[in-house]
């Protein structure tokens, strides 16, 4: 398996569209491929790689844009976008005091899995869902695509089942509830490429 670090660039680009002139599948598939494994690197890009893979980005329309793009390609992209939109809800829902009260009152009905229980602290509060997303954040930025997935997968099970354990469900719990469940399923049916899995 080819690890990139610091040093990983981006090769290929997207090529502007003309009428009647789609983007070479090929081409577009490989550079789908390179995105996907240079953007969990985040602020450890050299300049220009951060430059080129922000070039992407803005041809597309932006960082949702990018993450729809790359849902498009099965594999590594699809996964990482997925992955990728999970901790962008992590961070979103930690905000909302509603679903922080809702995890600290969900009890033992919904107690983290074991998987969850080695990053969290003993007690659920206000860091808990962002402890969480870094966590998978770190693994993706570490090539551990497989045990990321897993580690998504327990999170998802666990919000939603967390959510559905409180007795008066406000809106944003109850939206929550919806895309973790929403996520466990897109995540669990997406497949990483063999050439990144787990080390």
């Amino acid at each position: 398996m080819r690890r990139r670090g610091r040093g990983a660039r981006i090769a290929g680009r997207v090529a502007p569209r003309r009428p009647g002139r789609p983007p070479h599948p090929a081409r577009e598939a490989r550079l789908a491929q390179e995105v996907a494994e240079v953007l969990p690197l985040g602020w450890s890009l050299p300049f220009r790689g951060k430059e080129r893979l922000d070039r992407v980005a803005d041809h597309l329309g932006g960082e949702r844009e990018l993450l729809e793009w790359l849902d498009r390609h099965p594999g590594l992209p699809r996964l990482t976008a997925r992955l990728l939109a999970l901790t962008g809800n992590l961070e979103r829902f930690s905000a909302d005091p509603a679903v922080i009260g809702a995890l600290r009152s969900s009890g033992a009905g919904a107690a983290p899995p074991a998987q969850l229980k080695t990053v969290l602290p003993p007690a659920l509060g206000d860091e808990t869902l962002s402890d969480l997303g870094y966590h998978l954040d770190k693994l993706l930025f570490e090539r551990h695509v497989q045990e990321a997935k897993q580690f998504a997968l327990a999170t998802t099970e666990w919000l939603r089942t967390a959510a559905g354990q409180s007795a008066d469900v406000p809106s944003g719990v109850g939206e929550m509830r919806d895309v973790m469940d929403h996520l466990h399923k897109d995540i669990s049916e997406a497949e990483a490429d063999a050439r990144t899995g787990q080390a």
